[in-house]
């Protein structure tokens, strides 16, 4: 059964590749290969702060400044086998002088690892979403298709994330979207008889345009996150990611900070 959960989502993952605006949420994670165990379920709060910028967005049909935008998601996700998931998230953004808004829906119908950690040389899993926006917000319907990959050597952790972004819904011409995220991570700093665990890392994210016709460099965005995580094994799987840093190019923000705290159940 596997082996066929297996083909399908490569095969999936194949048409939707080689079939973009870009996802409308400011948030930024590099997915590790590991996915929640057989019936688990996981609840996650990520928030993002844009504490300096120049730039400006589209926000239900107004021009609103990037600077001060706080962006949230709630997600639920579960553990349909140790090796697949499916999960849901809500958006929602609050410009400065805005007030909350929602913004859309994203369905993660596909999470799916590959065989055991360690079996090949790189640790291999595959993330599949559908974005669906608020009709107000913004009319076009995305597909995002994530590579995952994971490494460990000694006492660090590499992280890789190829991610393609394609529009299936209102204007589709464009072509495929290429962004991706990379992340190295230290082993825990503590004891491993202490409370909890401190794992300190950095992290590099990009939307770099589509594929056929990339952006030019300034055009570009680029982030680099010092990031650390707290486990707080001994209580229950509570997880806390903090990340702050810069943006590196001319059509970046200036300086943002994310967080993502998550519990699994």
């Amino acid at each position: 059964m596997e082996r066929w959960i297996s083909f399908v989502t490569m095969l999936m993952a194949a048409v939707f590749f080689f079939g973009s605006e870009p996802a409308a949420a400011e948030f930024y994670k590099v997915y590790g290969y590991t996915t929640p165990e057989r019936g688990k379920v996981e609840l996650a709060y990520w928030t993002t702060h844009i504490l300096s910028s120049s730039e400006r967005h589209s926000f239900f049909g107004r021009s609103k400044e990037r600077e001060g935008l706080l962006a949230h998601s709630f997600e639920a996700e579960l553990g349909v086998t140790d090796h697949f998931t499916l999960a849901a998230y809500l958006d929602a953004e609050d410009p400065r002088g805005a007030g909350l808004h929602y913004t859309q829906a994203k369905a993660v119908f596909c999470r799916y690892r590959f065989f055991e950690k360690g079996t090949l040389p790189l640790d291999s899993a595959i993330y599949l979403e559908y974005i669906i926006p608020d009709h107000d917000y913004r009319e076009s319907e995305e597909l995002e298709a994530r590579i995952i990959g994971e490494k460990d050597f000694r006492n660090l952790r590499i992280r890789i994330n190829p991610i393609f972004e394609k529009k299936v819904s209102g204007e589709t011409r464009e072509g495929i979207e290429f962004n991706y995220g990379v992340g190295i991570y230290w082993r825990n700093l503590l004891s491993p008889e202490a409370k909890i665990s401190l794992v300190p890392g950095v992290e590099l994210h990009g939307k770099m345009g589509e594929i056929r016709h990339l952006k030019s460099s300034r055009d570009q965005e680029h982030y680099l996150f010092p990031t650390l995580d707290l486990y707080f094994t001994k209580i229950k799987k509570f997880h806390w990611h903090l990340g702050m840093g810069p943006g590196l190019t001319e059509a970046s923000d200036h300086f943002l900070v994310k967080s993502i705290f998550s519990v699994e159940l």
